[in-house]
């Protein structure tokens, strides 16, 4: 199969439906759906870069990009060419270290991730305390977003678009046609694509590691 557009995939899971192209809508929305849920399993991540925050002068809560839950990478900028890599520690670890009121102010050397108790917010908590406003440089890995436009190209693999398809119309068969033959069909045809999928995804780590009992 080729490389579906979000139109196409709408299309493609009508026509298994029984060619019912009135089920555009109720298609798009369950896949939708499956895309966010396969996205924790089965996608590959994308590498995202936030170069928009900035640590304010005296606190060291900076509040996360909006929609990330986590960072994988901080850099600060030091100067205007020089970044430095902040190394990631423990909550506890900043705790034991950060103890002086007010609190000791410097250029940043450790990070953390925490909700900032003021705002209640997921947030980095940084050490020390920055001394100066220093632009900061996230970087995470994260699926990326579902389609939106009916033009926009798949970012996922052509295995994966298949399990999409089946799933979605496993879950239309179900919960909107209540069709139990038809969703019997297409949840054999996505548990095949779920099983392919991890093949693979096993592969590409270099197999199944068998370590010896000690």
């Amino acid at each position: 199969m080729a490389d579906l557009t979000y139109a196409q995939m709408a299309a493609a899971v009508g026509q298994r439906l029984g060619n019912r192209s009135d089920l555009d809508t109720v298609a798009r929305s369950f896949i939708q759906d499956r895309i966010n849920y396969y996205s924790k399993n089965f996608f590959y991540s994308a590498q995202f870069i936030d170069t928009d925050h900035v640590c304010t002068i005296g606190s060291p809560w900076v509040d996360l990009p909006a929609g990330w839950s986590d960072i994988a990478n901080i850099r600060i900028l030091q100067s205007a060419s020089i970044y430095i890599p902040l190394v990631r520690v423990a909550y506890n670890v900043i705790l034991y270290s950060d103890v002086l009121v007010p609190p000791f102010r410097n250029l940043p050397s450790q990070w953390c991730t925490f909700n900032d108790p003021s705002t209640g917010n997921r947030a980095i908590r940084l050490f020390p305390t920055p001394n100066l406003a220093y632009p900061l440089e996230f970087t995470m890995d994260k699926p990326p977003d579902p389609p939106s436009a009916d033009t926009d190209i798949n970012w996922w693999t052509q295995d994966a678009q298949t399990l999409i398809i089946e799933a979605a119309c496993e879950d239309i068969s179900a919960l909107y046609l209540n069709d139990p033959v038809r969703q019997e069909k297409h949840k054999e045809a996505r548990m095949r694509e779920e099983l392919s999928l991890n093949s693979k995804s096993i592969r590409i780590r270099g197999g199944i590691q068998v370590k010896s009992h000690i």
